[in-house]
């Protein structure tokens, strides 16, 4: 099974989550988080550390570490959202038999946790709004009763009020308002990989479009993560299987028309990873394998071509956008976050991290 999940480009997430559940047996509901930070930076970030039960603290503007969070749950979290008034929702699934199927709201600066909200499935990925309509991604398949279900919560009701089976995981999820679009994995012969669009304030799906399909016999095409150019296109990268690549995958950035679903080619890449628009329209995408270096790609997608490449390290994991163009980006092999200027197109510094393996990053 892990296999066919690594061959249809499932996310480092939750790799990293099939791996760490069965060590997680001590994580209990109701610990209190250790906080090392007198205060939140004006100016956040939140980087998880997905196998060091601890959230880091960082300051954007002064690019430094300021404190940690840490608790015994934190252990199986793969994924954490920041809400509008600056609290945190994390995932929760403490324990291999997945028996902790919670969200868990926290105030950063003191730890304290604010309340959880019951999911009906293993939590994995979050995306958020900004009125604060969280949508949590369910993405493991039990053999005794396989599903994938995508659930959205009322953030500013701390409530669950819609449950929708999907036919495939979900890889990415990004916003536009209350418009989702949600890259969608499936991992079944008969079910299709697309993207779907969702209204999450009035609760209705607006489109699905399909990820065609390569001659048979070729491995599949799936959309392993999403840049929003406007209203009428998406950036795609889709991730397929290479048996000769170094992580066997290679990636197809390409631009999806919002109104018919076509797909229109933009460049081949040598590994997927995270993806972000700037404010220039350049596209910016970073190398997740951790057996390579670990690039950062500036793409200029009209000239289909790639301007600049820098090296952040090994295990490109998550981006976070800041102010002025400015991305902080997790390096999971090095324990570092990288704080690259998108307009200058290069690395400005490499800040080491004191909890391991950092994943899933958040900013406001």
């Amino acid at each position: 099974m892990l296999k066919l999940y690594r061959r249809l480009g499932l996310t480092l997430a939750f790799v990293i989550f099939l791996l760490i559940g069965a060590a997680c047996q001590a994580a209990l509901p109701g610990k209190k988080a250790s906080v090392s930070s007198s205060e939140i930076a004006s100016h956040p970030i939140f980087a998880l550390s997905v196998a060091d039960a601890c959230i880091i603290t960082l300051d954007a503007r002064g690019q430094q570490v300021t404190g940690t969070i840490r608790n015994p749950q934190f252990n199986a979290s793969t994924d954490l959202a920041l809400t509008s008034d600056g609290n945190l929702f994390i995932t929760i699934d403490a324990d291999a038999d997945h028996d902790y199927r919670e969200i868990l709201l926290l105030d950063p600066a003191s730890g304290d946790e604010i309340s959880r909200i019951t999911v009906p499935w293993a939590p994995v990925k979050l995306g958020i709004s900004a009125t604060d309509r969280l949508l949590v991604g369910h993405t493991l398949e039990k053999s005794s009763n396989g599903r994938f279900d995508l659930s959205i919560i009322d953030g500013a009701k701390r409530k669950l009020i819609k449950e929708i089976e999907l036919d495939g995981y979900v890889a990415d999820i990004i916003f536009d308002g209350d418009i989702a679009y949600i890259a969608q994995v499936a991992v079944r012969p008969d079910r299709d990989s697309g993207i779907l669009i969702y209204d999450v304030a009035k609760l209705q799906q607006i489109a699905f479009y399909p990820i065609p399909q390569p001659a048979a016999g070729q491995p599949p095409l799936s959309p392993a993560s999403i840049a929003l150019k406007n209203q009428d296109a998406l950036y795609i990268t889709l991730f397929q299987f290479e048996e000769n690549a170094p992580c066997q995958q290679k990636g197809h950035l390409v631009l999806m028309d919002l109104h018919t679903g076509d797909l229109t080619p933009i460049i081949d890449l040598d590994d997927v990873g995270p993806m972000l628009m700037t404010s220039q329209g350049r596209i910016l995408t970073g190398e997740s394998c951790g057996a390579v270096q670990g690039r950062l790609l500036l793409i200029d997608p009209e000239a289909k071509s790639i301007i600049q490449q820098s090296v952040a390290g090994p295990g490109i994991y998550d981006f976070a956008k800041l102010e002025n163009d400015m991305v902080a980006v997790s390096v999971s092999e090095e324990n570092a976050v990288v704080f690259y200027d998108a307009k200058a197109g290069q690395v400005k510094k490499k800040l080491s991290l004191p909890c391991i393996w950092p994943g899933a990053l958040a900013a406001p």
